[in-house]
Parts: structure tokens; C-alpha cells; sequence
């Protein structure tokens, strides 16, 4: 497993969470940042925000769940105001 955001394209990072064996995507804009995912509770969420400013101080203004289990969405309230988008039917 490796330690700390892997760049997988340009601007796009992935990071493992031995947590479940999850993987957190961040996208990386002008000025803010996209989150895919955002773990199973606030305080892993707050880790994933803290583990970002590695990457940058800009705002997560975006959130992409995968699919709607707990394991990937619980932790979408902490990212607020962000746009949280998800499929209407998970």
C-alpha cells in the first residue's frame, strides 16, 4: 500500500485508507478540488480534508459518490457547501 496521494494523471490523485481498503480520488482545478468518496465518518472526512492540504489549499467544491454505501457517503456533510452529486437510484 503505498503512504500518501499517487498521481494517476494529470492533477488526479488517488490515496488508500487501509479503513475498509478504500480509495479517495481528488481532482485538482483551478482553484478548487473535486473529492470522489468521502469515507464512512466525519472524522475520517476530516482526515481526508487535512490529508489534502498536502495537495493544496483551494476549497473542495465538488463531491462524486461512487455508489451510495455508507462506506463511501457518510462522510459527505463535511465537505459542505460543496455540489455532492450521486446517482438518484443507489
Amino acid at each position: 500500500m503505498a503512504d500518501g496521494w499517487v498521481e494517476i494523471g494529470d492533477r488526479v490523485f488517488v490515496r488508500r485508507y487501509a479503513f475498509f481498503d478504500q480509495n479517495i480520488g481528488v481532482v485538482l482545478g483551478r482553484g478548487e478540488a473535486l473529492v470522489i468518496d468521502t469515507r464512512s465518518t466525519h472524522v475520517q472526512a476530516r482526515e481526508i480534508l487535512t490529508h489534502l492540504r498536502e495537495l493544496t489549499a483551494d476549497p473542495v467544491t465538488v463531491v462524486v459518490d461512487t455508489h451510495g454505501h455508507f462506506d463511501h457517503v457518510y462522510g459527505n456533510h463535511v465537505f459542505r457547501p460543496a455540489a455532492i452529486w450521486g446517482h438518484e437510484r443507489w
